[in-house]
């Protein structure tokens, strides 16, 4: 899925994002007591019924009602924000100057990696909006050097320098979007130490990590959790990432879905499960109890990771979200917010998984918009909130 994203950690803060992930520091929201989700815990039984579902309207006018918006920085961004949550409510779309003031208040920005090597399009529009992309693609993975300047770096590269940008933070590089398995597999690792190489000719590589983005089924085996392993088709291209990752101190991005894991097996996997409103343990794990999908996922990550030799490489949330419409019964508006606000809590509150606690997890939610032009499936067209 095509990354476009808001980012959470559990510190309080909207930092950057991944993908290429960029922050503005200046500019983060802060949650402060009154900060509090609408969606509350419910019996699994409760949560199997649905709300009506209004195809036009958009997640954004529910999502963002459990934001702290209520201060802007200024008159102007305030009017825009209302003005958003009027034209998505009625199914609308937000024009660029009322993107603008959302995600200067939100802390986030936009980016897209499916197109070019890496590159910087687009311009400043606003101070305090970032409008730029940094794009890594499957089919450019090949890594070989482009242009290279006097020092030997890439020249692409040379863009993420703060000299360039002083108000904008890189973060994280990622070397192609669930391109593992598949045909240019071969060309990541290659991909990720050469640009790993030129930031650090730079200066760079303690500020920007350079990581890949991949799907859960990287792994052969994932339930139950400690029994997480990477699958015989992708062992010999995650061992040695994973490794890599844990010489650079780079995380590994993963795109993690329980709604896919639940309509792939309706059956096993209750709709509390995956949505975080099961009240009582459901996978018990050794000495470890799981109480929803997100958690199990990611801690089968972490032995999976563990088992290639990599047991320090964190993992970072590159994806996360759920569709609100085109799956009778189950990809809807009320599911949708309850797993997004459900995920926020969780990250905020918790502060680590079962396997992994006190370590924070950074989550990107997929996606800021519905892509109504999406091909595929109709509802890949409805993950926006």
């Amino acid at each position: 899925m095509g990354l476009r994203t808001l980012p959470l950690t559990p510190h309080g803060n909207l930092p950057s994002n991944f993908g290429v992930a960029q922050s503005l520091s200046n500019h983060r929201v802060r949650f402060n007591k009154s900060f509090k989700f609408t969606v509350s815990a419910k019996s699994e039984k409760d949560d199997q019924k649905e709300e009506p579902k209004d195809s036009n309207q958009s997640l954004f006018g529910n999502i963002t009602e459990a934001l702290d918006f209520s201060q802007v920085r200024s008159a102007e961004d305030a009017q825009l924000l209302d003005e958003a949550r009027e034209f998505t409510r009625s199914g609308g779309r937000m024009n660029r100057e009322q993107y603008g003031a959302l995600r200067r208040k939100i802390g986030g920005t936009y980016k897209d990696f499916f197109k070019s090597y890496v590159e910087v399009d687009g311009q400043y529009v606003e101070d305090g909006w970032v409008d730029k992309t940094c794009k890594v693609c499957k089919k450019d993975t090949k890594g070989e050097a482009r242009q290279v300047d006097k020092l030997g770096r890439y020249v692409h590269v040379a863009c993420l320098e703060r000299s360039y940008w002083p108000d904008v933070h890189f973060r994280y590089i990622a070397v192609g979007n669930e391109a593992i398995p598949g045909d240019y597999a071969q060309y990541v690792l290659p991909a990720i130490q050469n640009l790993h190489n030129a930031l650090s000719i730079g200066g760079l590589w303690h500020h920007i990590k350079v990581s890949t983005s991949v799907e859960t089924s990287v792994m052969g085996v994932s339930y139950p959790p400690s029994a997480g392993t990477f699958a015989m088709n992708t062992m010999n291209f995650m061992v040695p990432i994973a490794c890599y990752l844990s010489s650079i101190g780079a995380p590994l991005l993963a795109n993690v879905y329980p709604y896919i894991s639940y309509i792939g097996d309706p059956i096993n996997i209750s709709l509390a499960y995956a949505l975080f409103t099961s009240t009582s343990v459901v996978v018990r794990d050794g000495n470890l109890s799981y109480i929803n999908l997100f958690d199990t996922i990611v801690d089968a990550l972490h032995a999976s990771l563990e088992k290639a030799g990599a047991p320090q490489v964190p993992v970072v949330v590159s994806e996360s979200g759920r569709p609100s419409d085109r799956d009778a019964g189950v990809a809807t508006i009320h599911n949708a917010q309850v797993y997004n606000t459900n995920l926020i809590e969780h990250v905020l509150s918790i502060g680590g998984t079962p396997k992994r606690p006190g370590n924070p997890i950074e989550i990107c939610i997929f996606t800021m918009f519905n892509e109504d032009l999406k091909g595929g499936a109709a509802v890949e067209r409805h993950w926006g909130i």
